[in-house]
């Protein structure tokens, strides 16, 4: 019985290996186009002239999460909800592990970690927009009228 536990959780943890390299590969080759974007935003970025794309592509960038960092976290330490900005879930999912139901859930999440990561995502993206938008305010102020 021991061994066969012992196999089964060195075969999910291949499985992840597998699955975080197939997401870094995919990662790697996306293109900075609006549909490579989550759909809650690519219309916007779409209609936007080429300077405010870019400057949209640069802050995303920098703010999105990848998959297979998610996988090594999820891996590693179990904290890809941190990774994930979902701190709220994260105390749940140790509180679970304490429980004693928590191995359960951890192996639903190997499942889960690529719609955990484009939800955030998706907030990351809405949020670049906001900064940028945010930003074009204060470049473009509105005039004073007297």
């Amino acid at each position: 019985m021991k061994n066969l536990i012992i196999l089964i959780i060195v075969a999910v943890v291949v499985f992840a290996i597998v699955k975080s390299r197939q997401a870094a590969r995919l990662e790697s080759s996306e293109e900075r186009t609006a549909a490579s974007l989550p759909p809650s935003v690519q219309h916007t970025v779409s209609v936007m002239d080429s300077a405010s794309k870019a400057a949209f592509f640069n802050e995303y960038e920098k703010k999105r999460k990848k998959v297979s960092v998610g996988y090594l976290l999820w891996i590693i330490f179990g904290v890809h909800y941190l990774y994930a900005r979902k701190i709220g879930l994260q105390v749940v999912f140790w509180l679970a592990w304490f429980v004693g139901i928590g191995e359960i859930w951890w192996l639903i999440d190997l499942f889960r970690i690529p719609s955990i990561i484009r939800s955030s995502n998706e907030q990351m993206a809405r949020e670049a927009l906001q900064t940028l938008q945010v930003g074009a305010s204060f470049r473009n102020p509105p005039p004073v009228q007297p």
